[in-house]
């Protein structure tokens, strides 16, 4: 399926949002270089967007503590709270999953595309609920 209209005419996109990660560093360059080659030929403003606030703004309406989760590889994910409304771009940290787990004072909901790294058993009676699947990759 293509992503230009029939017959190469303007898609009428204005905006092309890529992610500045958290990310393999190979992975967030390919991104930023083929969203600034569409931005170019479709005439676009380019804009982008750390995961953790991808995360965050689809979860804007809960109110529990919620944390960006990422591989980081090497047993370790990237991190990332939002505990009330940011005004700027949230810290990011690496930490070992089950330090992450430990560390947590307050019910948490998990987000993000290291889900899977937290082991359930560890989660297992800290009041930490995974957001819904949709929530793994914004």
């Amino acid at each position: 399926r293509s992503i230009l209209p029939a017959g190469g005419e303007d898609p009428g996109i204005g905006l092309v949002v890529v992610s500045l990660g958290p990310g393999s560093w190979t992975g967030i360059r390919t991104g930023i270089s083929f969203g600034a080659g569409l931005a170019a030929g479709w005439g676009a403003e380019i804009a982008g967007v750390h995961l953790p606030e991808s995360v965050f703004l689809g979860l804007e309406h809960v109110s529990r503590p919620v944390c960006c989760v990422a591989n980081a590889f090497r047993g370790k994910v990237y991190c990332s709270f939002r505990r009330k409304r940011p005004r700027a771009a949230p810290a990011i940290e690496t930490k070992d999953p089950r330090e992450l787990v430990r560390s947590l004072e307050e019910p948490t909901i998990f987000a993000g595309p290291a889900l899977d790294e937290l082991d359930p058993p560890l989660l297992a009676g800290r009041r930490v609920r995974a957001a819904a699947p949709w929530f793994r990759y914004p």
